[in-house]
């Protein structure tokens, strides 16, 4: 079954389904960092209604999320981070429609001290 745009668009569903899908000891923290809206072609004066996107008379909605993982109980390496996004993408891809694999690869790994103050 296929996420809802509304859950897709719940910080709070996207926290639970990638605490589902990471380790014990590694906490993860995410937040809504971009959302997309495109129009359907059919919907836009002088352009063609044919869609490479998927069916023309849709209006798409990308939600892009920074999430930022925490050893707590075990240490963090980029691998397992790497391992941890490639678990959360493999479950994404199957419930949404459109999703891109392997957008961004894991960071490296920082000091927590760095990334809240970093602005996080």
């Amino acid at each position: 079954e296929l996420w809802s745009g509304d859950q897709v668009l719940d910080n709070d569903f996207i926290s639970s389904v990638i605490r589902d899908h990471i380790p014990t000891g590694i906490r993860a923290e995410n937040r809504l960092f971009r959302l997309v809206l495109e129009v359907a072609p059919t919907e836009c004066p002088g352009i063609s209604n044919v869609s490479n996107t998927g069916p023309v008379g849709y209006e798409y909605k990308v939600a892009e999320y920074h999430v930022k993982l925490f050893g707590d109980g075990r240490p963090i390496s980029y691998e397992l981070a790497n391992e941890c996004k490639k678990a959360v993408e493999d479950v994404v891809q199957t419930r949404t429609v459109g999703t891109r694999r392997g957008g961004w690869p894991a960071s490296h790994v920082f000091p927590s001290t760095v990334q809240y103050g970093a602005g996080w």
